[in-house]
């Protein structure tokens, strides 16, 4: 029984298709958004302990300096937080541990206490 012969075009085509499919990229870690309501703040320590709705726990978040800080639109930092602020985060998952890209919170809620 004798096999069919490829030709190196086929065979060269073949061989990217296979090494394509096993190609892996390095890409970012993938962004989530939560919200809830400020529970602590440690401007020291830079973490953030989030209470959401229908959690079990709290999440306990971390910041970098590269984070934002948003109220109503407008660069703010993490001094104008508060317990008991509601709040919307933007994180990625580092080395096991919630980092915070982003937080925002609405004008109505800057002054609450």
């Amino acid at each position: 029984m004798k096999l069919p012969r490829l030709n190196s075009t086929r065979f060269l085509i073949l061989l990217g298709v296979a090494l394509a499919a096993f190609e892996t990229q390095a890409r970012p870690p993938v962004q989530h958004p939560a919200q809830g309501v400020v529970q602590s703040i440690e401007l020291t320590n830079h973490t953030l302990v989030l209470t959401e709705p229908k959690a079990a726990t709290n999440r306990i978040f971390i910041w970098k300096d590269s984070t934002r800080f948003r109220v109503g639109g407008q660069r703010t930092s993490p001094n104008s937080l508060h317990a008991g602020q509601p709040i919307k985060v933007y994180y990625r998952r580092e080395s096991g541990k919630l980092v915070l890209r982003e937080v925002r919170w609405s004008e109505a809620n800057r002054n609450q206490k």
